[in-house]
């Protein structure tokens, strides 16, 4: 009788029962307590970049004069200019020489439309006009991504994602938990969504261009005729349509998607891209954003699938390298190369030559560059994966590691 209290004294008193290990404890730690303070690390994080990025956009279009007048070449250089108006690529656009713009007439009805475009009641105007059409478009991505995700992608992903998964460092195959799958699955969904719509938009899109009267080349097309540049159908259908993709993409980055590692540079990503979008549709330059979606959708199309197919287990690894090296060549060549020396100085130098000012330019071209230093630092993140799978034989996603 007397051994059975001090069985019970001695049960009562074991750490094995402190609160701070009780398991509904840390059911409530795990689902309520740590995911506030690690979102409210996240969210000041990015509060603190995005700050500095605003600022640094705003000290750059300060100390880089604005195109308040018609930009003129020298008389000595106007003649050995003129015979770039008709090449193509040149390297000399890297040392700051750039095309002429060709001189167009300028009626009192481009005037209007330019004032117009520089008001406020311009805004009021246009956001009445396709307001409308694009929350409609934004919930049909939703919808289409759900559906999409629920009939299809989902089944796909539980019938073909293996149940265990090789180690690359012993060559064991390792049994998969329950949770450890449903993550693969969920991954699975993600990239292939995105590689899904994206493969459909670079299609749509160079549908556009092939229907646009003007061509690529030379650059100086681009603002020939501003502001009664014509908008056709399907130009203002795939402006939309990126305008809200991407705000899907912002909303559930912040409110459906797991954390990742590179949220902040997704956030920024998104919503640097959000406002060229707006702006330059706004502005009525949407052949500068129909040429910077084509580029960016070109890389993306390769880098889901190749994400995809690397969740599918050995059996797709040749189709994950192939469109894992597709991507990098694409990658280099419209984003670090294209863009930068043809695209962001014609956004600038050649727009400036026109008589009309091009509302918000200064911005534009302050928010291409923030962009184009995400893609050096992901361009940076790439290399890093090629360096690990020509050592290791392993290319994960580095930014989908658990924080």
């Amino acid at each position: 009788e007397s051994s059975t209290p001090s069985v019970r004294l001695r049960f009562s008193d074991s750490r094995t029962r402190t609160p701070s290990s009780h398991p509904s404890f840390r059911r409530r730690y795990a689902t309520m307590i740590r995911p506030l303070v690690c979102g409210a690390r996240c969210r000041s994080r990015a509060v603190c970049l995005l700050g500095l990025v605003v600022v640094c956009t705003l000290v750059l279009c300060a100390v880089v004069p604005q195109p308040t007048a018609a930009f003129e070449l020298r008389p000595e250089q106007e003649e050995r200019e003129a015979s770039w108006l008709e090449g193509r690529f040149d390297w000399r656009r890297v040392t700051g020489r750039v095309l002429k713009l060709p001189a167009y007439e300028i009626t009192d009805a481009h005037r209007e439309r330019a004032e117009e475009i520089n008001s406020w009641a311009g805004v009021e105007a246009e956001l009445r006009l396709n307001g409308p059409s694009f929350a409609a478009l934004l919930g049909a991505v939703f919808a289409f991504r759900l559906l999409v995700t629920k009939f299809w992608i989902r089944p796909t992903a539980r019938k073909l994602i293996p149940e265990s998964k090789r180690r690359k460092s012993t060559g064991r195959k390792v049994e998969l938990t329950v949770k450890q799958r449903q993550k693969e699955i969920y991954r699975f969904e993600c990239s292939m969504w995105e590689a899904i719509f994206y493969t459909l938009s670079f299609c749509y899109g160079m549908v556009v261009l092939a229907h646009e009267e003007w061509t690529v080349w030379p650059t100086t097309n681009i603002w020939m005729g501003w502001p009664h540049q014509p908008m056709s159908g399907l130009l203002w259908s795939y402006y939309m349509m990126g305008l809200a993709f991407y705000s899907q993409a912002l909303l559930s980055l912040l409110f459906l998607d797991p954390p990742r590692s590179d949220f902040v540079e997704y956030l920024i990503h998104h919503l640097v891209t959000i406002f060229l979008i707006g702006t330059s549709f706004y502005a009525r330059i949407p052949r500068t954003g129909l040429l910077i979606l084509l580029l960016h959708d070109a890389g993306d199309v390769f880098l889901n699938y190749a994400k995809a197919s690397k969740y599918l287990g050995p059996k797709w690894e040749h189709f994950t390298t192939f469109s894992f090296i597709s991507f990098i060549v694409t990658f280099f060549g419209t984003r670090l190369v294209f863009l930068p020396i043809t695209i962001i100085p014609s956004c600038y130098w050649e727009a400036m030559q026109m008589e009309l000012i091009v509302p918000l330019l200064g911005y534009m071209v302050g928010a291409l560059c923030v962009l184009q230093c995400l893609h050096i630092f992901w361009f940076y993140l790439v290399l890093k994966a090629v360096n690990r799978f020509v050592t290791l034989g392993d290319a994960d996603d580095t930014r989908e590691k658990d924080d």
